[in-house]
């Protein structure tokens, strides 16, 4: 197990999933639908989020799209989004209490599902 954090770009973001076999993906959103914690296939997102080739704005799924034409046994077999609604996506210190429950759910999904009791 590794521990990465990762603010870069698309491409180097899904070079670091090479040679693991599974793969968290733990990220912020904002939204209104009045979720608060989103947990989601990776395969199902990247599949439905291929845009066409544009080097100059080129998205996750579209990388990983690529990755795995050419290379598909050095990618994880599985991988989780977890996404944690925040109500300012700001540079702060500051979290707010809802926020903060999030991340304490998000947490605790994290070591179910690297214990495998998420595992379906």
């Amino acid at each position: 197990m590794e521990l990465v954090k990762h603010a870069s770009s698309s491409v180097s973001l899904v070079e670091r999933m090479i040679g693991y076999d599974k793969v968290i993906i733990i990220d912020c959103f904002k939204g209104d639908d009045g979720k608060n914690l989103y947990i989601l296939d990776g395969y199902k997102i990247f599949s439905e989020n291929k845009t066409p080739l544009n080097l100059h704005d080129i998205n996750v799924g579209s990388i990983f799209y690529l990755f795995k034409e050419q290379i598909p046994d050095m990618l994880p077999k599985k991988i989780k989004i977890i996404g944690i609604k925040c109500e300012n996506i700001e540079l702060s210190e500051h979290i707010s209490d809802q926020t903060m429950k999030s991340v304490l759910k998000a947490v605790d999904l994290i070591i179910k599902e690297l214990k495998g009791e998420n595992e379906k």
